[in-house]
């Protein structure tokens, strides 16, 4: 009888110890893939230029879960009943996700910017409703300096909600300039002198061609476009030069 129990105690030894072996090799090969992953995601992440303390958050919540899914699978040899513990998990990742949402929905729409590339560090664009240049994109927000040199940090989110026009995306703009006169003008004489305006302004281009064309009469006005096309860093400055020289050409009159 003492031989059957020392039998069955010995086997009852054996079998926990292969599982605590088990469980022990588990929990090592699931710290050392954590580490492996989070080094190798931690090194795609910094080639996106990526804040180090983005980083370190998106590598911390991937070692957090691989260590849990470890110490749940570590505890499958000993036939414990891990649904609690996967409810009571479920349960604060849902409140933590409630209570992060925000950085979430940012955190991904940061991703989808460094993915399209809808805009570079040093593009002119509009965004939300605000002009400037891009000084800086991370994961979670889009920075701004506005002509008024204003520094405008916007989250991502709201960067992919709304319309993004990137004054920078073409190498050639295309500048309409609205010209209002008295009907009283003669207009052929008007365009003729506008076009040689036109034809001696180095930065406009030649192809393709400028253009000047009525788009609007009324009672008393005639209303003209002048289109031209030019480089998209010379915009404002071609502008101030047409306007100005056609205002000479007016005082001459």
């Amino acid at each position: 009888m003492n031989e059957d129990m020392a039998g069955e105690v010995t086997g009852r030894l054996a079998e926990y110890g292969q599982r605590i072996i088990s469980t022990l090799v588990i929990i090592l090969v699931g710290i050392l893939a954590a580490r492996f992953l989070t080094m190798f995601i931690d090194n795609i992440l910094k080639r996106t230029k990526m804040p180090a303390t983005t980083r370190g958050f998106v590598n911390t919540l991937i070692y957090i879960a691989i260590i849990v899914m470890t110490v749940i699978m570590a505890l499958t040899p000993f036939e414990i009943d891990i649904g609690p513990l996967v409810v009571g998990l479920a349960i604060i990742g849902f409140i933590v996700g409630l209570a992060i949402q925000g950085a979430l929905s940012n955190f991904a729409a940061g991703i989808m910017i460094l993915a399209q590339r809808p805009f570079h560090v040093g593009d002119f664009v509009d965004v939300a409703g605000e002009i400037g240049e891009v000084k800086e994109i991370t994961m979670t927000s889009t920075v701004i300096d506005t002509p008024e040199n204003v520094k405008v940090v916007f989250p991502n989110a709201k960067v992919l909600a709304g319309e993004i026009k990137n004054y920078s995306a073409h190498k050639i703009r295309r500048i309409i300039i609205p010209i209002e006169v008295d009907r009283s003008v003669k207009i052929d004489d008007l365009i003729e002198s506008i076009n040689a305006i036109l034809s001696t302004q180095e930065k406009i281009l030649k192809d393709p061609p400028p253009s000047v064309k009525i788009c609007g009469i009324s009672s008393s006005k005639v209303n003209l476009n002048i289109k031209v096309w030019c480089d998209a860093d010379e915009v404002e400055e071609v502008s101030h030069c047409i306007l100005y020289k056609i205002k000479k050409e007016q005082e001459k009159i």
